[in-house]
């Protein structure tokens, strides 16, 4: 006979079911009240005196060679998150011992950091390496003109004109930055990789200064359904939160992938300029070549995110942020 939960442990349980649900309310509304061009991600105040820190400092630290990034964190010992100790985090291409910058004359970076009040920071140096875009097609997308792949992201709004469009990373759909209707740029679904490949819309806009984004018109709207393959309907999309998204769950399908794929967010916000992005998102999540322009979603089915490439050295996918995305493309993907 298996013992009987005790009061307790049954309140506790009871407790956590609850919170749960207050979460995914919480999140819901989170969304219902965020419009379009709202800020991507929102901080706590908790990380107040990092955040005061970081705009103190950024430009001088972003002047150090081989500095391609910043962000507001935690502290990473063997691998984790150390949740006592709220840092700055750089991010270098490559890591180097003292030794090694006496050697060639190197300032390191700062060890700490201050604000104007005084209040001071630890300084954590991440290896990011490269930002490598993972462009080969959830479905399967690529540009009309050569035989790349990338996945439809997620289906929104375009603001000026209330009809459906796809939303995806620009460096699958080739090209510059596009400010209007480009004819001689269009996107296929699937991409010219398979036989069957046809014409899925004309590219609207596109950007890779600040994030790495692309909105394409449907040309069968009736065909445009607010879902992700495996996933299911999405509910919208909200902003991120910092540090409260650090471990969130989340999930993403890359049509090189092929299936939904589970993980955690690592780094709720950074910022990469070295790249060309402003708000991104580091998740500890696997993908595939041809999986840029995957959605990154939370438990609740909101979008958080758009996939643009992986870190060389830590293997942590790199994600705009869906708030950057909306407002740069004059975009929603309204609640439901």
């Amino acid at each position: 006979m298996a013992p009987r939960r005790s009061p307790n442990v049954r309140a506790a349980a009871a407790r956590v079911h609850d919170a749960r649900l207050a979460l995914a309310a919480a999140r819901q509304e989170l969304a219902a009240r965020t419009p379009p061009g709202a800020a991507p991600v929102l901080h706590a105040r908790a990380v107040g005196a990092s955040k005061a820190a970081l705009a103190r400092h950024r430009d001088r630290l972003l002047g150090f060679p081989g500095v391609v990034g910043v962000g507001l964190g935690y502290r990473v010992r063997d691998g984790e998150p150390d949740l006592d100790e709220r840092c700055v985090t750089v991010y270098v291409r490559r890591k180097h011992t003292r030794a090694h910058l006496d050697r060639n004359r190197r300032q390191p970076l700062p060890r700490r950091l201050s604000d104007a009040r005084g209040r001071r920071v630890g300084v954590d140096v991440v290896e990011f390496g490269r930002l490598v875009r993972q462009v080969q097609g959830g479905e399967d997308l690529g540009p009309g003109t050569i035989a790349e792949r990338g996945t439809v992201g997620v289906i929104g709004v375009d603001l000026s004109g209330g009809r459906p469009v796809v939303l995806t990373a620009m460096h699958v759909v080739g090209g510059p930055d596009v400010a209007a209707p480009d004819a001689e740029l269009v996107a296929e679904s699937p991409s010219m990789q398979f036989p069957a490949h046809r014409r899925l819309g004309m590219v609207l806009r596109g950007t890779m200064s600040g994030t790495d984004a692309a909105l394409i018109e449907v040309d069968r709207p009736d065909a445009a359904v607010r879902a992700i393959a495996g996933i299911g309907p999405v509910a919208g999309w909200r902003p991120l939160l910092n540090p409260a998204d650090v471990g969130t769950a989340v999930c993403m399908a890359g049509a090189a992938t092929g299936r939904p794929v589970y993980g955690r967010i690592v780094q709720p916000h950074a910022s990469l300029p070295a790249y060309g992005l402003r708000d991104v998102i580091l998740a500890d999540i696997p993908s595939a070549n041809g999986d840029s322009g995957a959605a990154l979603v939370d438990h609740d089915h909101l979008v958080l995110g758009l996939l643009v490439g992986v870190s060389s050295a830590s293997g942590h996918r790199i994600f705009a942020a869906i708030g950057g995305v909306i407002a740069a493309l004059r975009c929603d993907i309204p609640p439901t």
